[in-house]
């Protein structure tokens, strides 16, 4: 299943923005905009997303988590940490202060700490979060980056599956170069190829995905020359059984790349890309 809040042109609304989010420019990290404007420039999509609240969205996550996840899964032969419902979150691009993904001014870290405060278990995926290597202090280009995200967030789960014998639940959550790491892996999910039955224990949220639906800046540049090392991977195909759900900021470049692109993809991204907190 898949749920892309859409607005038509006319009835946009500006998404929640807080003094605490405004965009500081001292953390401005080029990312996916770097890549894509040393492509060829076109995008198709006339619609738009919409941020919800944090605190809206993570309510009704858990809501519907209490819902799609019942106790059936609970065992007296697993230990009972297997029990709480595991966030794992990957991070975005990173930033020219941090080694790695790992970033504590992250949006998703306000976003995961939601989820701790409510009892559940959150961790984060580390990975390089690159772009071009040797650029802005990336040792990774993005394609390599993807690929070592997207192989330890497997990795993590196949081991969590060994050691819970497949009873966990899981809250996936991933934020712009993590939220393609994350759509990627729930493509495995839906098709069966981790875990048994996973499908059903996982509730997937992706935000400013460069690869959503229509809108987003790999779907937009999709099959266009780029620089070496990186791909525009294009839409993913829909899927069947894993709840997704894209939350895009009007205007973000990386997820809302609308034509044309250009000065005006880079304002909204620079205005609206770390406002998902």
């Amino acid at each position: 299943m898949q749920r892309v809040p859409v607005l038509e042109a006319c009835e946009r609304v500006t998404p929640h923005i807080t003094s605490r989010t405004r965009f500081p420019i001292a953390n401005f990290k080029p990312g996916y905009l770097l890549a894509a404007f040393a492509a060829s420039t076109s995008c198709t999509g006339k619609t738009f997303m919409f941020k919800k609240s944090r605190f809206f969205s993570v309510a009704v996550a858990v809501i519907a988590g209490a819902v799609a996840f019942p106790q059936q899964y609970a065992s007296a032969s697993v230990p009972a940490t297997c029990m709480v419902p595991l966030v794992l979150a990957v991070d975005g691009t990173k930033g020219p202060h941090t080694p790695t993904s790992i970033d504590p001014a992250s949006p998703l870290n306000a976003i995961a700490g939601d989820y701790r405060a409510l009892g559940y278990v959150v961790e984060h995926v580390e990975y390089p979060g690159g772009i071009l290597a040797g650029v802005a202090g990336w040792t990774q280009n993005y394609d390599d980056s993807v690929a070592i995200g997207l192989s330890r967030l497997r990795d993590r789960i196949a081991a969590q599956e060994h050691m819970c014998s497949s009873s966990t639940r899981y809250v996936l959550l991933g934020y712009s170069q993590g939220a393609r790491i994350v759509g990627d892996l729930a493509v495995e999910i839906d098709r069966g190829e981790i875990g048994t039955k996973l499908a059903a224990r996982v509730q997937v949220r992706l935000y400013a995905d460069p690869r959503q639906p229509k809108t987003g800046i790999e779907v937009a540049l999709a099959g266009r020359k780029a620089p070496s090392g990186v791909t525009f991977a294009g839409e993913r195909a829909p899927f069947r059984l894993v709840e997704v759900e894209w939350i895009c900021a009007p205007t973000d470049g990386v997820c809302d790349a609308r034509e044309p692109l250009g000065a005006t993809t880079v304002a909204g991204y620079l205005m609206t890309h770390t406002s998902y907190r």
